[in-house]
């Protein structure tokens, strides 16, 4: 790997980037470290390949890479609404039914 320093600088914020990610997504999301270090080789492979059309290809298969991860981030999310959702509703209806005792 290069050092950060003699990194082009979009390079360097693209890794910057990648642990923002790791810092934001919830451990939840099912195999997140390993695509985000798929995600940083692939980056890696991109900045020391010296061919263009290995380029072309490398950052085709990033975005197809980020594409993955952001899918799973989102299905994560998603069930995750879901069960607060079902979990406030049968809260509600707990809540609803101590107060048709006290009523009652």
């Amino acid at each position: 790997m290069m050092s950060s320093s003699s990194r082009h600088p979009e390079v360097e914020r693209a890794y910057d980037h990648l642990d923002d990610v790791e810092t934001q997504v919830p451990a939840s999301v099912p195999h997140t470290p390993e695509r985000l270090e798929q995600l940083r080789t692939s980056v890696e492979e991109y900045e020391n390949a010296e061919d263009e059309s290995d380029q072309v290809e490398l950052l085709d298969r990033i975005d197809q890479e980020i594409d993955e991860l952001r899918d799973a981030i989102e299905r994560e999310v998603e069930e995750g609404a879901d069960a607060a959702h079902e979990a406030l509703a049968k809260t509600e209806q707990r809540l609803s039914e101590l107060r048709d005792r006290l009523h009652g």
